[in-house]
């Protein structure tokens, strides 16, 4: 066993929870509850239905627990819920004791769209459409929106449509959410060193969409949320808070060797045992907590089904 992180007032290590919405019981709760105690986890990603929440035993528990729940709205675009409708959901989350609510989920990417949704024009300015109505509703509950996580690189470059999705909601009047909300970011390697990409766009001012010159870093790895920032400072919004996702992988599609994933997993670790990790990192959730023994993400599970 790993030597985890132990648990602090600023402890960042978390979990995502199953990928499902199924798991949400008071038996699933005394079950899982121990185990993330055992991990010094302080957070947990858990996928919310935009139909009904999770219930609030199962929330109350874990922030009693001292563990926050960060609620993710896996939204297909483009058709997503108005505000009106998730009113009642982020309501109740707010009075139970949530704080952070991801919306969406790599808008950037052409799954996360119908066909004819990602073919038309202004791609940002229709996500943003449905991303700002939602976003300004949470906050008017109490919680704290949380921008979607967006894929590096990605079918519509990532760091392109971060930057446009920001001028956009400047452009439109929104400062105060801009200063307010926080943003996703992928901490997945693909294959690099943890310190890949460090040092931003500043350092790696070769970079251009797709082309990464030999010689040079990207924002396709664990420091993503580096480039992301970078950006938002160039716009005016500073110490923007992030929440790291989908930690300790190469990609939703490629994984480590359990020895390999062990090191992988220490030495993210050892960076926030160090403070290597900036301040406005909130959390670092790992991939993947558990997961059913008939999903494809049970190979990833930290604990598989038979314990």
């Amino acid at each position: 066993m790993m030597n985890f992180a132990k648990e602090t007032a600023n402890n960042p290590i978390g979990f995502h929870y199953f990928q499902d919405t199924l798991h949400y019981s008071t038996q699933d709760l005394s079950t899982w509850l121990p185990e993330l105690k055992r991990l010094s986890a302080a957070w947990v990603v858990l996928l919310s239905e935009a139909e009904r929440a999770i219930p609030e035993q199962f929330i109350t528990g874990l922030i009693e627990s001292k563990i926050e729940p960060v609620i993710h709205f896996k939204l297909q675009l483009p058709d997503s819920p108005t505000a009106e409708e998730l009113r009642p959901l982020f309501a109740s989350y707010a009075r139970w004791g949530v704080q952070y609510v991801v919306l969406f989920d790599t808008p950037n990417q052409s799954v996360s769209w119908s066909p004819a949704g990602w073919s038309h024009q202004d791609l940002v300015e229709r996500f943003i459409d449905r991303f700002l109505p939602l976003a300004l509703e949470a906050l008017r509950n109490g919680l704290i929106p949380v921008f979607p996580p967006l894929m590096p690189g990605g079918s519509y470059w990532d760091l392109s449509f971060f930057k446009s999705s920001l001028q956009s909601i400047q452009r439109r009047g929104n400062n105060d959410l801009l200063q307010k909300m926080a943003v996703a970011s992928f901490a997945y390697t693909f294959g690099h060193e943890l310190a890949w990409g460090d040092g931003g766009p500043e350092k790696w001012n070769k970079v251009r969409p797709y082309l990464t010159p030999e010689g040079s870093e990207d924002q396709r790895g664990f420091n993503n949320h580096v480039w992301l920032r970078s950006i938002a400072a160039s716009l005016g919004i500073r110490d923007i808070s992030v929440i790291l996702l989908g930690a300790g992988i190469k990609t939703p599609d490629a994984f480590y060797s359990h020895e390999v994933h062990a090191e992988i997993v220490q030495s993210i670790l050892n960076r926030v045992s160090q403070k290597e990790t900036d301040e406005p990192v909130l959390s670092i959730n790992f991939w993947l907590l558990a997961a059913n023994s008939e999903s494809d993400s049970c190979p990833q599970a930290w604990i598989s089904p038979e314990g």
